[in-house]
This record gives C-alpha cells, structure tokens and sequence, in this order.
C-alpha cells in the first residue's frame, strides 16, 4: 500500500476544477489505474464535484453515492444510494466512484498498525514533480471565485396547534386548510 501526498503554495486557492485537475494528471503520473475511489464530498465547501471532475479529466466513466462495490474481473458490481433507496450497477473498469460513508465502517487501529505507519513515509509531490502549466492550477487555474460566505438566517415561524378534543381537531384541521390555500399550495 501506497500514499502520495499532493503538497505545493502554488496548488493553493484551488477551487474543485484545478483541485481535480492535479489529481488527475498525479494520478496520470502513477500509470494505468483500474478504480479511483473518491468521498462523496468535501467538508468545507460540500459541493461534490471533485469525483465527477477527476473522471471527465481522466476521460473515464462515474458512479455517484455508491454504497457498497465489489470488484467482479475487469468490472464493478455497486450498489448506488438514491432518494428511494438502492440500485444496483455493474460497471467496466477503469473507473471513478465516489462514495457514502456507509461504504466501509473503519477500524480501530491496532498497535502494531501504529508502529508500522509511524515508520513508513509519504511521498510529497510538489509541481516539480507534476511540471503541471501554473495558469491551470491553484487560483489562476480555478473559474470559481468566492466573494462572500454567510451563514444564512434560520427562522421557524410557527404556531402550535394542541388538539385535545375532536371540537380542537376540527379547528387544527381548518387552519392547516387555511394556510395551504392562503400560500397557494392546494
């Protein structure tokens, strides 16, 4: 098993575009690649473009929200989380899939596993190593600017309504009625 880490100021201001971009052309760098396997999403700006970007740039095909995968010979038999539950897929490889946290439940590492990470080291590839065109990477290379982020207001402007007895019902029931019409959505 093997870890490479993509480090440089120049990757710095990368929008999902050129952030997908370098990982397509390191992961070009490694050779023929069967799976790629991506998350769902980033925590920070929680778009889910990364995975679907990495595979137009690799010129492959994508499986979105994927739950479970086993590999069956040259393809993927997965299983896709959707609104109303699961579909199943059998894909050929070479393949981008990213995936839902239910994919795998990690283990506890055990102690002899921390001794043997805390010895193994990490290749870090900077742009040298990449020799990646400095107008396609970081904020140059990215489309997407930021102007502003804010955290949008939540307001639950609400009226209870406490139904006791079959008279309170009946009144409860006319003035769910009411707004539904009043707000056009009857």
């Amino acid at each position: 098993d093997d870890g490479y880490l993509l480090t440089d100021r120049r990757f710095a201001g990368s929008d999902t575009w050129a952030t997908a971009y370098v990982l397509s052309e390191a992961i070009r760098k490694l050779g023929a690649f069967d799976l790629v396997i991506c998350g769902e999403r980033a925590t920070d700006g929680d778009t889910g473009q990364v995975g679907p970007e990495l595979a137009a740039f690799l010129d492959v095909p994508i499986l979105s929200y994927v739950a479970g995968l086993q590999v069956d010979g040259d393809s993927v038999i997965a299983r896709r989380l959707v609104e109303t539950g699961y579909e199943s897929y059998r894909c050929p490889l070479p393949l981008v899939v990213t995936v839902v946290k239910e994919i795998a439940y990690p283990r506890l590492p055990t102690l002899r596993g921390k001794q043997r990470a805390k010895q193994l080291t990490v290749p870090a590839w900077d742009n040298s190593n990449l020799q990646l065109d400095e107008q396609r990477i970081g904020l140059a290379g990215s489309p997407t600017r930021v102007k502003r982020i804010s955290r949008p207001r939540v307001s639950r402007e609400g009226e209870m309504l406490v139904v006791k007895t079959e008279q309170d019902a009946a009144v409860a029931v006319e003035r769910v009625l009411d707004y539904l019409d009043t707000h056009h959505l009857l």
